[in-house]
């Protein structure tokens, strides 16, 4: 990564205070400088949502990691920890208010709060905004400029691993080596009450549930008897009505996974495909074969920009967009899929 310090980097101290993105996107990005912290000071994370504080849990081993916190235990936090670093990846305002809601308490208590997005334009770093937050991560680590900080540790990947316990319940779920898909419904918590997606009036966000049923329906003629596992949120469970019929050994899972099993089912899978969001992104963590539905919104630094929307980038790891996600047909779906399938080696022969 090529960069221009503008600005000196401190010393990284030994007692170090993380406050995470409340996003769970946000916080998968900010992994990889997140493990990088845990291996060279004492870290205390500081989750507003339970999201967050999974992603912590699973990447930072050892790490205290805290989703609730008093007046008291803020004070006797900060009481040895010159400053507070405030990851704040989020690119929402609707994100990013329960970590904003934590950060003026601690500036409130007398707190040094340094915040990400203000201290990353202190140097001209090249890239995604992602990349440039990974690269002031890993200078706080390791006192060095980003420019110094190795391009290898950036572009590891998500250093996640899903728990022991987690795993166990996938293979309950799983008792036999029949091949599993995992169909992600949900669409970043977009489908509130109000919006009935999964009949013909869409949400923007949310790819047809029509599209879903024949991706499914022809993977199934790929697979061997393959089970197809669906996850998302409450409000997606009727959608699960559809898959039912037409699939009657699918497992349904809406609104039972927290973060340690959708990564060991993404572990499990053969594909993981679905709407871009949070769980799609934690299946880049796995050896799987990922399949991402997005729109083409043209936004700098969105999440769905080519080369940041499936991270690290891989032959396995697709996206199928288009100008609305109407606008995507199953077949440019099923094409992404089994491209994805083939890279990863886990297409049939």
């Amino acid at each position: 990564m090529e960069a221009v310090a503008r600005a000196a980097v401190p010393t990284p101290v030994s007692r170090t205070l993380v406050l995470m993105p409340a996003g769970l996107s946000a916080a998968l990005f900010c992994t990889p400088a997140l493990h990088a912290l845990n291996q060279s000071v004492d870290l205390v994370c500081l989750a507003a949502t339970k999201a967050s504080a999974e992603i912590a849990r699973c990447c930072a081993a050892g790490a205290e990691v805290l989703d609730t916190l008093d007046e008291e235990h803020l004070r006797s936090l900060i009481q040895n920890r010159p400053e507070v670093l405030w990851l704040d990846l989020d690119h929402s305002a609707e994100a990013s208010e329960p970590t904003m809601h934590i950060a003026d308490r601690l500036v409130g208590i007398g707190a040094n709060v340094r915040r990400l997005s203000e201290e990353l334009g202190s140097f001209e770093l090249a890239g995604h905004p992602v990349e440039r937050a990974r690269g002031w991560l890993l200078s706080v680590a390791s006192g060095q400029t980003p420019a110094e900080s190795s391009s290898d540790d950036l572009m590891g990947g998500f250093p996640l691993a899903a728990s022991a316990d987690a795993q166990s319940k996938v293979a309950r779920l799983m008792s036999d080596d029949r091949p599993m898909l995992l169909v992600h419904l949900g669409c970043h918590g977009v489908a509130a009450p109000g919006w009935r997606f999964w009949q013909t009036a869409g949400h923007p966000n949310a790819w047809p549930l029509d599209g879903f049923l024949q991706v499914a329906a022809a993977l199934r003629q790929v697979f061997d008897e393959p089970r197809v596992v669906l996850t998302g949120t409450g409000i997606e469970g009727k959608l699960t009505q559809p898959f039912a019929r037409q699939t009657p050994d699918s497992i349904n899972l809406v609104d039972q996974t927290d973060v340690p099993l959708l990564l060991a089912l993404a572990e499990r899978a053969e594909l993981v495909v679905g709407n871009l969001t949070g769980p799609i992104h934690l299946a880049c963590a796995t050896s799987a074969a990922v399949v991402a539905i997005a729109r083409e919104t043209g936004e700098e630094g969105s999440f769905a920009d080519a080369g940041a929307a499936l991270f690290p980038a891989s032959a396995a790891r697709r996206i199928a967009s288009g100008p609305s996600l109407e606008s995507v047909s199953p077949a440019k779906v099923l094409s992404e899929c089994l491209i994805a399938l083939k890279a990863a080696g886990r297409l049939p022969n």
